[in-house]
């Protein structure tokens, strides 16, 4: 799991941590508050890792990912595979000229190894070393993160790091990509899902019968009606239908409805279990938003199956609703503020104002009575 993350200078985070992470956390806060660019952060280590810094930052400047007190990106991240294992410790740095420091560290004190190491040479330049026990890589280019090539020169356990950024999911789905079909793409790493949702037919072609069976069984939980899920190729593209069983003239009988035709609701239920079902799972789930399209009833099935998963996928959710306060342990909460242009990000079980309430009110009713709210004018400056 991602134990622990430290922020300094993306968006609208200029220097805060969310520490103490388990396998499933909630961060709920105002519009503007900094869950999402905790999130966005996460994801730009990830696409930074494979494609590069530039292809990460997208179609912006570096610097309009930067806070606007900030000269840099800083990540500083702690991560461990299992509670026995081996905890990795990186550190990425980056300005608009480049990657200027960055630190992979294998272990705890004296038997600590080291798999990055960076030293700024003449000129501004960083030169960065990648390698465990054998002979170490160069890397100079600044836009190319070292964390890259651990798979190879590193260590076995920063390689893990490595496999956990890759297998990590975000999703901001969006009911109409995900009605699209699907094209086939080639490429060297892509993620099991794109965070919109459109290459979700693409992913449901790679699944098995299997597994398909019990994306569709969870479906059939909330919608008794269906029945079967198929996918198909039709040229350089994949498209999926869903089979449900309804009255018709004569009786009832099952159609075919194709994924253009599908309530958003069930869109956004189609991709989420189709990732709790695939093959590798998802190492680490980010939902932005998991309220959206879904009735309580629905959304109170959907975090019990998200639970269920979480023995063997982090799962991170942001949210605007109360009513999922009710449904989450208190030391699941994180609370996300942001006063005078800082972001906080706080543990409510930690916070003495609810342990007082404790028993006598639910997290929900807390937090709409603003003991841990934040009911009150809101600063969104620089909220990105």
């Amino acid at each position: 799991m991602l134990n622990a993350l430290t922020i300094q200078g993306f968006k609208a985070i200029f220097d805060a941590s969310l520490s103490s992470l388990g396998s499933f956390t909630l961060l709920i806060g105002r519009n503007g508050s900094g869950k999402s660019s905790a999130v966005e952060a996460i994801q730009w280590l990830r696409d930074a890792t494979f494609l590069g810094v530039p292809a990460a930052t997208g179609d912006v400047d570096f610097t309009d990912l930067l806070n606007r007190r900030s000269k840099s990106v800083r990540l500083d991240l702690r991560y461990q595979r299992h509670p026995q294992g081996h905890p990795v410790h990186y550190v990425l740095e980056v300005t608009e000229a480049g990657i200027r420091y960055e630190r992979c560290v294998v272990g705890r004190t004296s038997g600590a190894l080291t798999a990055i190491h960076s030293r700024a040479l003449s000129k501004g330049r960083v030169t960065r070393w990648v390698g465990g026990r054998g002979r170490p890589i160069v890397v100079r280019d600044g836009n190319e993160l070292g964390l890259r090539f651990v798979r190879t020169h590193g260590t076995g356990n920063a390689s893990d790091l490595v496999d956990f950024l890759a297998r990590a999911v975000f999703l901001r789905l969006s009911p109409t990509a995900i009605a699209m079909p699907s094209r086939i793409e080639s490429a060297v790493w892509r993620p099991l899902l794109s965070d919109d949702g459109h290459d979700l037919a693409s992913l449901l072609m790679r699944m098995s019968v299997r597994q398909l069976g019990r994306v569709v069984d969870r479906l059939h939980e909330i919608f008794p009606g269906v029945e079967g899920l198929i996918v198909e190729p039709v040229g350089n593209e994949h498209r999926f239908t869903v089979q449900e069983r309804m009255r018709a003239r004569g009786g009832t009988r099952s159609f075919e409805i194709p994924s253009s035709l599908l309530s958003e609701g069930m869109r956004r239920l189609v991709a989420i279990f189709a990732l709790l079902e695939s093959d590798p799972k998802p190492s680490l789930l980010v939902i932005e938003e998991i309220e959206n399209g879904l009735d309580p009833w629905t959304l109170q099935y959907v975090l019990d199956a998200l639970r269920t998963e979480s023995n063997e996928i982090q799962i991170l959710l942001t949210t605007h609703s109360p009513f999922l306060l009710d449904h989450v342990a208190a030391d699941e909460i994180i609370h996300v503020q942001r006063h005078a242009g800082d972001t906080s990000y706080e543990r409510v079980s930690e916070l003495e104002q609810v342990t007082r309430y404790e028993g006598v009110l639910a997290p929900g009713a807390m937090y709409l009575s603003d003991v841990f709210g934040d009911s009150g004018a809101h600063d969104g400056d620089d909220a990105s």
